[in-house]
């Protein structure tokens, strides 16, 4: 697959960490960031529709070099300006790309 930079936007990925309130529950939110440039894509095709049902109207296909430094639960900001907007669900590697599948999140809403 062909990457070619003039289709790719930047985003950034926060891996997350784990967080303890005062009462004891432990939760997830987004660890420090980090650049990375995916080519994104919407996420209405027949094979999200056939892998995630109803899910797939909030998602997001993308397309990323190889060593893109990315991995299943990372947060990802796309369109927001201040935080993420987006989890990965899904990373597929290949030899000359990765595709990625992004599901909308409120981040701090537990998701």
């Amino acid at each position: 697959m062909r990457l070619n930079p003039s289709w790719q936007r930047e985003v950034t990925v926060y891996p997350p960490e784990k967080w303890k309130d005062s009462m004891g529950a432990v939760s997830t939110v987004p660890g420090s960031p980090s650049p990375a440039a995916f080519h994104v894509q919407s996420g209405g095709d027949t094979r999200l529709s056939q892998e995630y049902g109803l899910r797939a109207a909030r998602m997001l296909t993308c397309y990323a070099g190889p060593d893109t430094p990315v991995q299943m639960g990372d947060y990802v900001r796309v369109y927001a300006e201040d935080k993420p907007d987006y989890r990965v669900v899904q990373v597929q590697r290949w030899p000359h790309h990765c595709r990625i599948d992004l599901e909308e999140a409120d981040v701090y809403a537990g998701n």
